[in-house]
């Protein structure tokens, strides 16, 4: 007798959706939402609800954007009830930013090298790090020194404009005088009909289909669909991440001010429409408990 181990083909991202819940901004927030559709039920649906730590940790390493970045953003991870949709909702750093970095340059961190005056300028405001020599950046030409922008720990923060310099980071420091390179970090940037994501490395072992033995996912998906500035749901209503749908707060509720939840009316007042952004004062000498209809 003889048997044959069989992989069928792995699952395919099918769609990639950026979906704005709340209230409509000029770019990425807080609760900002990353759909990714795939073509069947994946391995990780079973332990969506016991494991989503370790799924935001996993495969945020794993996910690669071509043209466009996640840059520093942190994202939670979740599943859909169906489990063919993982969602990573921004909970951190969605803009760019600046960093010091303490070992090699700035590209080991995955950042870019601060290379114009202008811009190191803003990184040591935004930073607010203290000198106790200049409150300014100091333009320099020195080929021992970090490329670009750097702290010198208790001295203050320059700008190297010598193209010797290139490729160098922390280990042109000196003892007690540690030079430390001031970075990009780069925000959430996906272009709708034009980014794509993959899943590469070692943490996509549960990307495949649930119950078969089945090749990862990590084919590159659709180019990104919907949009980061214009609100996904209109007003009055939420975005549920089970459904991927928008919902009514019902009669007694109100969407809360940021659009991302539904609150019950206090005492005193009322919202006799499903869809209500704000509660009516009851009229004079009748009264209505919290979340009443």
């Amino acid at each position: 007798e003889v048997r044959l181990a069989v992989r069928v083909p792995g699952p395919r991202i099918a769609s990639v959706e950026l979906i704005k819940p709340g209230l409509s901004s000029s770019g990425a927030d807080i609760g900002d939402m990353i759909a990714i559709t795939f073509d069947r039920p994946m391995a990780w649906a079973s332990r969506r609800l016991s494991s989503a730590g370790d799924v935001a940790a996993d495969l945020r390493q794993a996910l690669e954007v071509v043209d466009g970045t996640l840059g520093a953003t942190e994202f939670a991870a979740s599943w859909n009830e169906a489990g063919d949709v993982l969602m990573f909702t921004v909970v951190g750093q969605a803009d760019e930013s600046f960093r010091v970095v303490t070992r090699g340059v700035c590209a080991d961190h995955d950042f870019i090298t601060v290379t114009d005056l202008v811009m190191c300028q803003q990184a040591a405001g935004m930073l607010q790090l203290e000198t106790t020599e200049t409150t300014t950046v100091t333009s320099i030409a020195d080929s021992d020194s970090p490329e670009g922008c750097f702290y010198l720990d208790g001295r203050g923060v320059y700008f190297n404009a010598e193209p010797s310099s290139r490729g160098k980071g922390t280990e042109t420091s000196t003892p007690g005088f540690p030079r430390l390179p001031i970075c990009r970090v780069p925000g959430l940037q996906l272009q709708p009909g034009v980014s794509r994501i993959r899943f590469v490395g070692s943490n996509v072992e549960q990307l495949h289909v649930a119950g078969v033995n089945s090749f990862l996912a990590l084919a590159l998906s659709p180019p990104v669909e919907g949009s980061l500035s214009d609100s996904r749901c209109a007003n009055g209503t939420v975005f549920r991440v089970e459904s991927l749908s928008c919902v009514d707060c019902g009669t007694g509720n109100f969407q809360a001010p940021d659009g991302l939840s539904c609150l019950p009316c206090p005492a005193g007042m009322y919202a006799p429409e499903p869809n209500m952004t704000e509660c009516i004062v009851c009229e004079l000498g009748s009264y209505m408990p919290p979340g009443a209809v």
